[in-house]
């Protein structure tokens, strides 16, 4: 995606955006690619995996075995779901006892089943990925540790020094703030913004008040950031 904006647009360098698992990858790729991204925004990613509550503990070495799941294949977006799931066990029937509310409210039921169908809509998660995901990132925080190694090359969070944006949700029990957070203490930038926003994981980001108060923040930081270099925004992003 980087080289592709970079190719279209002509610009040397280019802000990069990543949301949960996006925010991840896009840490990682900053700090392999350094030179290319002018702005780095980690939009409720996790980076510090021994912070990462509920999930963490969920699959904690003691008695998770990632590899058992790979070598089975693809993990299949049932099992993937069933995890989201587990940590709100009573979501859905909080959902069925709202819907005669909601029901009546054409514009309300019309979002709750949008989100509902982009929530659900995973897909297959490569099982090697799951591996070294789980294993080297959740089990072994070797992110954080500097020691992960895409590609056969390091990813070293100090090797980013474009101006940064963490972003949490104060009710996120996907990526807990501290997990997200934890990436303003490890790179090398001189310019780092904490905002911190209402919501959840995944309200924080399409509710309301995201689009009062997020991503009007976000805009306006990238376009400060940006606007000198003149540089262009590649965003990522992962569905749960």
């Amino acid at each position: 995606m980087v080289r592709r904006v970079r190719r279209e647009t002509g610009a040397s360098r280019v802000g990069l955006l990543g949301y949960c698992m996006g925010g991840t990858l896009s840490a990682i790729y900053t700090a392999q690619h350094p030179d290319e991204i002018a702005a780095l925004v980690n939009l409720a990613g996790p980076i510090d995996f021994a912070r990462g509550g509920m999930l963490a503990r969920m699959v904690d070495s003691s008695w998770f075995d990632a590899g058992a799941v790979a070598d089975a294949g693809n993990v299949a977006p049932t099992q993937m779901q069933a995890g989201f799931t587990a940590l709100r066990p009573t979501i859905d029937l909080a959902k069925w006892a709202s819907m005669p509310d909601t029901m009546s409210n054409r514009t309300a039921w019309e979002g709750m089943r949008a989100l509902e169908i982009w929530a659900s809509d995973n897909i297959p998660f490569p099982g090697e990925a799951y591996r070294t995901y789980i294993g080297e990132l959740y089990q072994g925080n070797r992110l954080l540790a500097g020691t992960h190694r895409p590609g056969g090359r390091p990813a070293r969070l100090g090797d980013i020094t474009c101006p940064t944006m963490i972003i949490t949700a104060d009710r996120d029990n996907i990526c807990p703030a501290a997990a997200a957070n934890a990436l303003a203490d490890h790179v090398g930038s001189a310019v780092v913004k904490l905002l911190s926003v209402p919501g959840g994981h995944v309200g924080a980001v399409v509710g309301s008040r995201a689009a009062r108060e997020m991503y009007p923040a976000l805009a306006t930081w990238l376009s400060q950031q940006l606007g000198a270099a003149g540089a262009h925004v590649a965003p990522t992003a992962q569905p749960h």
